[in-house]
């Protein structure tokens, strides 16, 4: 057998978590951990249908079926949920996304790389990570939300690099272009 962490044409994702309640006895405390991990080549395949066969992909409004990172990419996810009262909720949450630049476009489809040995993030890797601290106050069914974030992202990609190769604005992937962003976000959702 061939080893799926290797062999090119086994494409696979899986994603997983936890979810625990008052660990330690201390009340109203939630933690959640998620790990997801998408290998090369996931979703783009070789249409069949079409003539002359191209390149499309298993995506919805251009959004992958599987996790949101895309393929070649993996997501390490944190949060810790504390009730202050009913109403009042704070959280802060931890995000690391690690994308690889081959085999990690939803467009491009190397019918070569699937009889060759894959590597998982191979190529320039993009790394962004994410710290948010928020607090939410619910009324009825409506409620307020408050956060903060400190994102920084190394390895920083245009968005002409993540075009298809069949676009002649395509840039290639670049190294070194390290970038940060706080945000601060208010919402306000209302039901009725």
């Amino acid at each position: 057998g061939k080893n799926p962490l290797t062999y090119g044409a086994f494409r696979w994702a899986g994603l997983g978590g936890l979810l625990i309640t008052d660990p330690f006895d201390i009340d109203d405390i939630d933690f959640r951990a998620e790990y997801a991990r998408v290998e090369p080549w996931v979703y783009p395949h070789k249409g069949i249908i079409q003539k002359p066969p191209s390149a499309s992909s298993y995506k919805q409004f251009d959004l992958p079926l599987g996790p949101w990172i895309g393929p070649n990419a993996d997501n390490l996810f944190f949060e810790v949920n504390k009730s202050l009262t009913k109403d009042l909720q704070t959280s802060i949450s931890y995000s690391k996304v690690r994308k690889g630049e081959i085999g990690g476009s939803l467009y491009e489809y190397d019918e070569k790389a699937m009889d060759s040995e894959k590597k998982f993030l191979d190529g320039i890797v993009e790394k962004t990570q994410n710290i948010t601290l928020s607090i939410i106050y619910r009324w009825q069914d409506s409620n307020i939300k408050l956060s903060y974030s400190i994102m920084k992202i190394d390895n920083k990609q245009s968005e002409k690099a993540k075009l298809p190769s069949v676009f002649s604005e395509k840039e290639p992937w670049k190294a070194g272009n390290n970038w940060s962003q706080n945000i601060l976000n208010v919402s306000l959702t209302f039901k009725y």
